[in-house]
Protein backbone atom coordinates (compact mmCIF):
# COMPACT_ATOMS: atom_id res chain seq x y z
CA UNK A 1 0.00 0.00 0.00
CA UNK A 2 3.10 2.29 1.05
CA UNK A 3 6.28 3.04 1.16
CA UNK A 4 8.04 2.84 4.91
CA UNK A 5 11.71 4.29 4.96
CA UNK A 6 13.32 2.33 7.03
CA UNK A 7 15.30 5.23 8.56
CA UNK A 8 12.40 6.73 10.30
CA UNK A 9 10.86 5.23 13.18
CA UNK A 10 7.68 3.13 12.37
CA UNK A 11 5.02 5.73 13.41
CA UNK A 12 6.74 8.24 11.25
CA UNK A 13 7.44 6.00 8.31
CA UNK A 14 4.09 4.96 7.96
CA UNK A 15 2.71 8.88 8.24
CA UNK A 16 4.99 9.70 5.70
CA UNK A 17 4.55 6.62 3.17
CA UNK A 18 0.39 7.69 3.85
CA UNK A 19 0.96 11.10 2.32
CA UNK A 20 3.39 10.22 -0.14
CA UNK A 21 1.23 7.60 -1.88
CA UNK A 22 -1.64 10.30 -1.37
CA UNK A 23 -0.23 13.26 -3.20
CA UNK A 24 1.23 10.72 -5.58
CA UNK A 25 -2.36 9.42 -6.38
CA UNK A 26 -1.58 6.13 -5.40
CA UNK A 27 -4.52 6.03 -2.83
CA UNK A 28 -7.39 7.95 -4.71
CA UNK A 29 -9.94 10.03 -3.06
CA UNK A 30 -12.06 7.28 -0.79
CA UNK A 31 -10.19 4.78 -0.94
CA UNK A 32 -10.86 2.73 2.24
CA UNK A 33 -7.64 2.22 4.53
CA UNK A 34 -7.21 -0.84 6.27
CA UNK A 35 -8.28 -1.51 10.16
CA UNK A 36 -5.40 -0.67 12.70
CA UNK A 37 -6.20 -4.78 13.89
CA UNK A 38 -5.26 -5.76 10.09
CA UNK A 39 -2.64 -2.79 9.14
CA UNK A 40 -1.01 -3.51 12.57
CA UNK A 41 -0.68 -7.25 12.43
CA UNK A 42 0.93 -7.00 8.42
CA UNK A 43 3.58 -4.25 9.81
CA UNK A 44 4.54 -6.27 13.30
CA UNK A 45 3.25 -2.76 14.73
CA UNK A 46 1.00 -2.21 17.81
CA UNK A 47 -2.38 -1.30 16.63
CA UNK A 48 -1.96 2.33 18.92
CA UNK A 49 1.19 2.97 16.50
CA UNK A 50 -1.32 2.49 13.40
CA UNK A 51 -4.23 4.35 15.47
CA UNK A 52 -1.94 6.86 16.42
CA UNK A 53 -0.75 7.82 12.38
CA UNK A 54 -4.40 7.76 11.50
CA UNK A 55 -5.20 10.22 13.72
CA UNK A 56 -2.62 12.13 12.64
CA UNK A 57 -3.53 12.07 8.69
CA UNK A 58 -6.89 12.97 9.96
CA UNK A 59 -5.79 15.80 11.36
CA UNK A 60 -3.63 17.27 8.64
CA UNK A 61 -6.53 16.66 6.36
CA UNK A 62 -5.43 13.59 4.20
CA UNK A 63 -7.66 11.35 5.94
CA UNK A 64 -11.54 11.25 6.89
CA UNK A 65 -12.57 9.50 9.51
CA UNK A 66 -16.50 8.11 10.48
CA UNK A 67 -17.74 6.03 13.06
CA UNK A 68 -18.36 2.67 11.77
CA UNK A 69 -16.96 3.90 8.45
CA UNK A 70 -13.24 3.22 9.30
CA UNK A 71 -10.36 5.72 7.71
CA UNK A 72 -10.35 6.96 4.13
CA UNK A 73 -8.62 8.90 2.05
CA UNK A 74 -10.06 12.68 1.64
CA UNK A 75 -11.13 14.41 -1.56
CA UNK A 76 -8.13 16.70 -1.21
CA UNK A 77 -8.81 18.76 -4.69
CA UNK A 78 -12.84 18.93 -4.13
CA UNK A 79 -14.99 18.50 -1.22
CA UNK A 80 -13.03 16.96 1.19
CA UNK A 81 -10.83 17.97 4.27
CA UNK A 82 -7.27 20.08 2.62
CA UNK A 83 -3.93 19.17 4.32
CA UNK A 84 -2.82 21.27 7.25
CA UNK A 85 0.21 22.57 6.46
CA UNK A 86 3.14 21.42 8.46
CA UNK A 87 7.05 21.69 9.74
CA UNK A 88 8.38 24.54 7.27
CA UNK A 89 5.70 25.52 5.11
CA UNK A 90 3.44 26.76 8.27
CA UNK A 91 5.33 30.13 8.06
CA UNK A 92 4.65 30.55 4.49
CA UNK A 93 0.82 29.25 4.69
CA UNK A 94 0.46 32.33 7.56
CA UNK A 95 1.97 35.09 5.51
CA UNK A 96 -0.56 34.35 3.07
CA UNK A 97 -3.56 34.98 5.19
CA UNK A 98 -4.54 38.42 5.46
CA UNK A 99 -6.51 37.84 8.80
CA UNK A 100 -5.27 34.17 10.72
CA UNK A 101 -7.73 33.41 13.65
CA UNK A 102 -6.78 29.45 13.22
CA UNK A 103 -6.06 28.29 17.24
CA UNK A 104 -2.76 27.82 18.14
CA UNK A 105 -1.25 31.74 19.33
CA UNK A 106 -2.32 34.50 20.90
CA UNK A 107 -1.88 38.47 19.54
CA UNK A 108 2.52 38.41 19.09
CA UNK A 109 2.08 42.37 18.43
CA UNK A 110 1.52 42.07 21.91
CA UNK A 111 4.25 40.63 23.50
CA UNK A 112 5.73 42.94 25.96
CA UNK A 113 9.62 43.62 24.51
CA UNK A 114 10.23 46.89 26.51
CA UNK A 115 9.78 44.35 29.94
CA UNK A 116 11.48 41.52 28.35
CA UNK A 117 14.23 43.81 27.32
CA UNK A 118 14.64 46.14 30.28
CA UNK A 119 14.89 42.44 32.09
CA UNK A 120 17.31 41.12 29.67
CA UNK A 121 19.46 43.99 30.20
CA UNK A 122 19.79 44.00 33.87
CA UNK A 123 20.53 40.17 34.03
CA UNK A 124 23.07 40.09 31.67
CA UNK A 125 24.89 43.57 33.52
CA UNK A 126 24.39 41.74 36.52
CA UNK A 127 24.72 37.90 36.18
CA UNK A 128 27.46 35.88 37.03
CA UNK A 129 29.79 34.06 34.16
CA UNK A 130 28.66 30.91 35.74
CA UNK A 131 24.94 31.82 34.25
CA UNK A 132 26.71 30.80 30.98
CA UNK A 133 27.48 27.21 32.31
CA UNK A 134 25.67 24.17 31.98
CA UNK A 135 22.41 24.16 34.59
CA UNK A 136 20.74 22.68 36.43
CA UNK A 137 18.20 20.23 34.61
CA UNK A 138 15.22 20.91 36.82
CA UNK A 139 15.43 24.86 36.38
CA UNK A 140 17.11 27.45 37.53
CA UNK A 141 15.94 28.38 41.34
CA UNK A 142 14.86 31.82 40.79
CA UNK A 143 12.58 30.69 38.28
CA UNK A 144 10.70 27.99 39.88
CA UNK A 145 10.36 29.71 43.26
CA UNK A 146 8.72 32.73 41.23
CA UNK A 147 6.50 29.73 39.18
CA UNK A 148 5.82 28.47 42.31
CA UNK A 149 4.36 31.90 44.01
CA UNK A 150 2.26 32.54 40.78
CA UNK A 151 0.71 29.14 40.45
CA UNK A 152 -0.01 29.05 44.51
CA UNK A 153 -1.44 32.32 43.72
CA UNK A 154 -3.28 32.05 40.39
CA UNK A 155 -4.08 28.62 39.75
CA UNK A 156 -4.41 27.35 44.03
CA UNK A 157 -1.93 24.77 43.04
CA UNK A 158 0.13 22.94 46.00
CA UNK A 159 3.51 23.49 44.88
CA UNK A 160 6.77 24.62 45.95
CA UNK A 161 10.38 24.90 44.34
CA UNK A 162 11.27 21.10 44.67
CA UNK A 163 8.19 19.85 42.73
CA UNK A 164 8.80 22.31 39.88
CA UNK A 165 10.78 21.06 36.62
CA UNK A 166 11.30 23.83 34.31
CA UNK A 167 10.67 22.83 30.35
CA UNK A 168 10.67 23.82 26.64
CA UNK A 169 6.85 24.43 26.60
CA UNK A 170 3.48 22.10 26.76
CA UNK A 171 5.27 19.71 24.14
CA UNK A 172 8.53 18.72 25.39
CA UNK A 173 6.42 18.55 29.33
CA UNK A 174 3.99 15.89 27.72
CA UNK A 175 7.12 14.57 25.97
CA UNK A 176 8.94 13.72 29.16
CA UNK A 177 6.05 12.49 31.10
CA UNK A 178 4.82 10.03 28.87
CA UNK A 179 8.03 8.69 28.22
CA UNK A 180 9.03 8.16 32.22
CA UNK A 181 5.78 6.56 32.29
CA UNK A 182 6.75 4.14 29.45
CA UNK A 183 9.78 3.52 31.19
CA UNK A 184 7.95 2.90 34.39
CA UNK A 185 5.59 0.35 32.90
CA UNK A 186 2.65 2.37 31.33
CA UNK A 187 1.01 1.57 28.17
CA UNK A 188 -1.79 3.15 27.59
CA UNK A 189 -2.83 7.13 28.38
CA UNK A 190 -6.69 8.61 27.51
CA UNK A 191 -6.92 11.90 25.32
CA UNK A 192 -9.76 13.98 25.04
CA UNK A 193 -11.98 13.75 21.63
CA UNK A 194 -12.65 16.34 20.19
CA UNK A 195 -8.68 17.53 21.38
CA UNK A 196 -5.41 18.95 20.37
CA UNK A 197 -3.78 17.00 17.46
CA UNK A 198 -0.55 17.98 19.59
CA UNK A 199 -1.76 15.71 22.10
CA UNK A 200 -2.27 12.61 20.02
CA UNK A 201 1.28 13.20 18.29
CA UNK A 202 2.95 13.76 21.24
CA UNK A 203 1.91 11.09 23.60
CA UNK A 204 1.54 8.43 20.99
CA UNK A 205 5.10 8.51 20.26
CA UNK A 206 5.59 6.67 23.40
CA UNK A 207 1.88 5.00 24.84
CA UNK A 208 -0.84 3.28 22.65
CA UNK A 209 -4.09 5.80 23.27
CA UNK A 210 -7.75 5.73 23.18
CA UNK A 211 -9.99 8.35 23.14
CA UNK A 212 -11.97 9.85 26.01
CA UNK A 213 -15.30 11.54 24.64
CA UNK A 214 -15.94 15.14 25.46
CA UNK A 215 -19.28 16.49 25.62
CA UNK A 216 -21.20 19.49 27.22
CA UNK A 217 -20.19 18.45 30.92
CA UNK A 218 -16.24 18.15 29.59
CA UNK A 219 -14.36 14.14 29.27
CA UNK A 220 -16.65 11.69 30.62
CA UNK A 221 -14.05 10.52 32.77
CA UNK A 222 -16.46 7.74 33.96
CA UNK A 223 -15.14 6.05 30.72
CA UNK A 224 -11.73 5.48 32.37
CA UNK A 225 -12.98 2.48 34.08
CA UNK A 226 -13.59 0.54 31.77
CA UNK A 227 -10.60 1.87 29.32
CA UNK A 228 -6.87 0.31 29.48
CA UNK A 229 -6.01 3.38 30.32
CA UNK A 230 -3.25 4.29 33.17
CA UNK A 231 -2.89 7.69 32.36
CA UNK A 232 -5.18 10.25 31.36
CA UNK A 233 -4.68 13.77 29.57
CA UNK A 234 -7.02 16.33 30.62
CA UNK A 235 -8.16 20.13 29.66
CA UNK A 236 -9.99 20.86 32.65
CA UNK A 237 -10.25 24.56 32.85
CA UNK A 238 -11.28 25.34 29.38
CA UNK A 239 -11.57 22.02 27.25
CA UNK A 240 -9.84 22.62 23.93
CA UNK A 241 -11.58 22.58 21.34
CA UNK A 242 -15.27 22.96 22.87
CA UNK A 243 -14.15 25.32 25.58
CA UNK A 244 -16.12 23.82 28.39
CA UNK A 245 -15.10 23.11 32.20
CA UNK A 246 -15.05 19.79 33.55
CA UNK A 247 -17.80 19.45 35.68
CA UNK A 248 -17.18 18.73 39.38
CA UNK A 249 -18.91 14.79 38.99
CA UNK A 250 -16.52 14.19 36.38
CA UNK A 251 -13.39 15.64 38.02
CA UNK A 252 -14.54 13.85 41.04
CA UNK A 253 -14.61 10.55 39.17
CA UNK A 254 -11.10 11.21 37.37
CA UNK A 255 -10.01 11.70 41.09
CA UNK A 256 -11.68 8.14 41.98
CA UNK A 257 -10.60 6.43 39.22
CA UNK A 258 -6.62 7.54 39.39
CA UNK A 259 -6.74 6.49 43.26
CA UNK A 260 -8.42 3.68 42.72
CA UNK A 261 -6.55 2.16 39.81
CA UNK A 262 -3.18 4.08 41.02
CA UNK A 263 -3.50 6.39 37.19
CA UNK A 264 -2.39 9.54 36.42
CA UNK A 265 -4.21 12.65 35.40
CA UNK A 266 -2.06 14.85 33.57
CA UNK A 267 -3.61 18.36 33.67
CA UNK A 268 -3.22 20.72 31.15
CA UNK A 269 -4.14 24.48 31.59
CA UNK A 270 -3.12 25.71 28.78
CA UNK A 271 -5.18 28.61 29.16
CA UNK A 272 -5.88 29.06 32.65
CA UNK A 273 -4.99 32.19 32.97
CA UNK A 274 -7.79 34.03 30.66
CA UNK A 275 -11.12 34.41 32.56
CA UNK A 276 -13.91 36.36 31.69
CA UNK A 277 -17.19 34.89 33.23
CA UNK A 278 -18.16 32.39 36.00
CA UNK A 279 -16.13 32.05 39.51
CA UNK A 280 -12.48 30.99 39.60
CA UNK A 281 -11.79 27.36 39.09
CA UNK A 282 -8.90 25.90 40.08
CA UNK A 283 -6.39 23.57 39.00
CA UNK A 284 -7.18 20.07 39.82
CA UNK A 285 -3.35 19.24 40.78
CA UNK A 286 -4.24 21.42 44.30
CA UNK A 287 -7.14 19.10 44.76
CA UNK A 288 -4.60 15.75 44.74
CA UNK A 289 -1.06 16.41 44.09
CA UNK A 290 -0.04 13.30 44.62
CA UNK A 291 -2.58 12.36 41.59
CA UNK A 292 -1.61 14.72 39.08
CA UNK A 293 1.08 16.20 36.98
CA UNK A 294 0.29 19.45 35.95
CA UNK A 295 1.46 21.80 32.64
CA UNK A 296 1.74 25.11 31.95
CA UNK A 297 3.74 27.60 29.99
CA UNK A 298 3.77 30.83 28.54
CA UNK A 299 2.90 30.06 25.20
CA UNK A 300 -0.37 31.91 25.31
CA UNK A 301 0.16 34.76 28.29
CA UNK A 302 3.58 35.94 26.35
CA UNK A 303 4.54 33.56 23.12
CA UNK A 304 4.88 29.98 22.15
CA UNK A 305 8.63 31.09 20.87
CA UNK A 306 10.06 31.92 24.16
CA UNK A 307 9.79 27.81 24.66
CA UNK A 308 9.30 28.23 28.51
CA UNK A 309 6.73 25.78 30.60
CA UNK A 310 6.50 24.36 33.84
CA UNK A 311 5.71 20.71 35.07
CA UNK A 312 4.32 20.70 38.66
CA UNK A 313 5.00 16.52 39.40
CA UNK A 314 3.75 14.20 42.10
CA UNK A 315 7.02 13.19 43.88
CA UNK A 316 7.56 10.15 42.57
CA UNK A 317 8.06 11.51 38.71
CA UNK A 318 10.17 14.46 39.55
CA UNK A 319 13.89 12.80 39.66
CA UNK A 320 13.38 10.20 36.30
CA UNK A 321 11.86 13.37 34.32
CA UNK A 322 14.60 15.38 35.47
CA UNK A 323 17.01 12.91 34.23
CA UNK A 324 14.88 12.69 30.72
CA UNK A 325 14.92 16.28 30.56
CA UNK A 326 18.80 16.13 30.87
CA UNK A 327 19.22 13.32 28.36
CA UNK A 328 16.77 15.39 26.30
CA UNK A 329 18.10 18.85 26.03
CA UNK A 330 20.22 18.91 29.02
CA UNK A 331 18.33 22.17 30.62
CA UNK A 332 16.62 25.01 29.61
CA UNK A 333 18.22 28.46 28.29
CA UNK A 334 19.58 30.38 31.57
CA UNK A 335 18.99 33.84 30.69
CA UNK A 336 15.33 33.30 29.44
CA UNK A 337 14.45 31.35 32.47
CA UNK A 338 16.25 34.26 34.79
CA UNK A 339 14.66 37.09 32.80
CA UNK A 340 11.07 35.35 33.44
CA UNK A 341 11.86 35.12 37.11
CA UNK A 342 12.38 38.61 36.74
CA UNK A 343 9.06 39.53 35.16
CA UNK A 344 7.43 37.21 37.80
CA UNK A 345 9.14 38.95 40.69
CA UNK A 346 8.65 42.57 39.39
CA UNK A 347 5.56 42.14 38.41
CA UNK A 348 5.93 43.29 34.73
CA UNK A 349 4.21 39.45 34.07
CA UNK A 350 1.41 40.56 36.28
CA UNK A 351 0.32 43.28 34.83
CA UNK A 352 0.85 42.45 31.35
CA UNK A 353 -2.08 39.62 32.30
CA UNK A 354 -4.67 41.88 33.20
CA UNK A 355 -4.01 43.96 30.28
CA UNK A 356 -4.34 41.06 27.96
CA UNK A 357 -7.23 39.55 30.17
CA UNK A 358 -9.02 43.15 29.14
CA UNK A 359 -8.16 42.95 25.50
CA UNK A 360 -9.37 39.77 24.80
CA UNK A 361 -12.81 39.92 26.37
CA UNK A 362 -13.40 42.81 24.20
CA UNK A 363 -12.28 40.76 21.72
CA UNK A 364 -15.00 38.22 22.73
CA UNK A 365 -17.65 40.68 23.26
CA UNK A 366 -17.17 42.31 19.52
CA UNK A 367 -17.14 38.78 18.38
CA UNK A 368 -20.38 37.87 19.82
CA UNK A 369 -22.11 41.33 18.96
CA UNK A 370 -20.81 40.85 15.57
CA UNK A 371 -21.94 36.97 15.16
CA UNK A 372 -25.89 37.68 16.90
CA UNK A 373 -26.58 41.04 14.93
CA UNK A 374 -25.23 39.34 11.27
CA UNK A 375 -25.31 35.55 11.55
CA UNK A 376 -28.83 35.27 13.86
CA UNK A 377 -28.53 31.43 12.99
CA UNK A 378 -25.19 30.89 14.24
CA UNK A 379 -24.70 29.65 17.89
CA UNK A 380 -21.56 30.84 19.99
CA UNK A 381 -20.25 28.24 22.72
CA UNK A 382 -16.81 27.88 24.92
CA UNK A 383 -16.30 32.08 25.69
CA UNK A 384 -16.28 32.16 29.28
CA UNK A 385 -12.52 31.97 29.34
CA UNK A 386 -9.21 31.56 26.61
CA UNK A 387 -8.91 32.71 23.73
CA UNK A 388 -11.38 30.78 21.20
CA UNK A 389 -14.54 30.13 20.78
CA UNK A 390 -16.58 27.45 18.75
CA UNK A 391 -19.35 28.64 16.06
CA UNK A 392 -22.21 26.70 15.25
CA UNK A 393 -22.77 27.27 11.73
CA UNK A 394 -26.81 27.85 10.71
CA UNK A 395 -28.54 24.70 9.21
CA UNK A 396 -27.07 23.79 5.68
CA UNK A 397 -24.09 25.53 6.34
CA UNK A 398 -20.97 23.72 5.90
CA UNK A 399 -17.62 24.17 8.14
CA UNK A 400 -15.61 22.28 5.16
CA UNK A 401 -17.08 24.59 2.55
CA UNK A 402 -16.69 28.14 4.98
CA UNK A 403 -13.11 27.04 5.67
CA UNK A 404 -12.40 27.01 1.96
CA UNK A 405 -13.60 29.65 1.27
CA UNK A 406 -12.39 31.97 3.87
CA UNK A 407 -9.17 30.76 3.06
CA UNK A 408 -9.47 32.57 -0.52
CA UNK A 409 -10.46 35.63 0.99
CA UNK A 410 -7.13 35.79 3.18
CA UNK A 411 -9.15 34.64 6.22
CA UNK A 412 -7.52 31.52 8.04
CA UNK A 413 -10.17 29.72 10.80
CA UNK A 414 -10.23 26.21 12.62
CA UNK A 415 -12.86 23.34 11.49
CA UNK A 416 -14.35 21.93 14.88
CA UNK A 417 -14.15 18.17 12.60
CA UNK A 418 -10.47 18.74 12.26
CA UNK A 419 -9.81 17.87 16.06
CA UNK A 420 -12.10 15.00 16.29
CA UNK A 421 -10.50 11.11 16.54
CA UNK A 422 -12.75 8.89 16.63
CA UNK A 423 -16.08 10.86 16.97
CA UNK A 424 -18.63 11.15 14.21
CA UNK A 425 -18.18 14.40 11.50
CA UNK A 426 -20.39 17.06 11.88
CA UNK A 427 -18.90 19.62 9.44
CA UNK A 428 -20.85 22.37 10.95
CA UNK A 429 -19.27 24.05 13.67
CA UNK A 430 -15.58 26.60 13.02
CA UNK A 431 -13.14 27.46 15.53
CA UNK A 432 -12.05 31.28 15.59
CA UNK A 433 -8.90 32.34 17.86
CA UNK A 434 -10.22 35.56 18.45
CA UNK A 435 -7.13 36.22 20.31
CA UNK A 436 -4.60 35.47 17.91
CA UNK A 437 -5.01 38.25 15.08
CA UNK A 438 -3.27 41.86 15.65
CA UNK A 439 -5.17 44.63 17.13
CA UNK A 440 -5.43 46.80 14.30
CA UNK A 441 -6.69 43.64 11.92
CA UNK A 442 -9.00 42.15 14.18
CA UNK A 443 -12.00 43.64 13.57
CA UNK A 444 -11.80 43.95 9.84
CA UNK A 445 -11.21 40.43 10.10
CA UNK A 446 -14.17 39.71 12.07
CA UNK A 447 -15.92 41.70 9.47
CA UNK A 448 -15.37 39.50 6.86
CA UNK A 449 -16.09 36.43 9.23
CA UNK A 450 -19.42 37.41 9.19
CA UNK A 451 -19.95 38.31 5.72
CA UNK A 452 -18.60 34.80 4.35
CA UNK A 453 -21.47 33.34 6.32
CA UNK A 454 -25.12 32.36 4.76
CA UNK A 455 -27.43 33.83 7.98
Amino acid sequence: MVDLDPKLGRRAALEAGLRDAIRAGRLRPGARLPSSRILAAELGVSRGTISTAYTQLVSEGFLVSSRGGGSRVADLATGGAEPKNIGPRSEKEASALRWDFRPGEPDLTSFPRSEWQNALREILRTSPASFLGYQDPQGVPELRSAVADHLRRSRNLAVDTENIVICAGFRQGLDLICRVLRDAGTRTVALEDPGLADHHRVAGASLNVVSLPVDALGADTQQLWTSSAQAVVLTPSHQFPLGVRLHPDRRAEAFAWARRTDGLIIEDDYDGEFLYDGGPLGAMQGEDPDRVAYIGSVSKTLAPGIRLGWLVLPPHLISPVCEAKYLSDAASGSFDQNVLASMLRSGAFATHLRKRRVAYRQRRDHMVGMVAERVPGATIRGIAAGLHAVIELPAGVQAGWLQRSAARRGLGIGNLDSYRIAGERADDAVVLAYGRPPSHSFARGIAEFVDLVPG
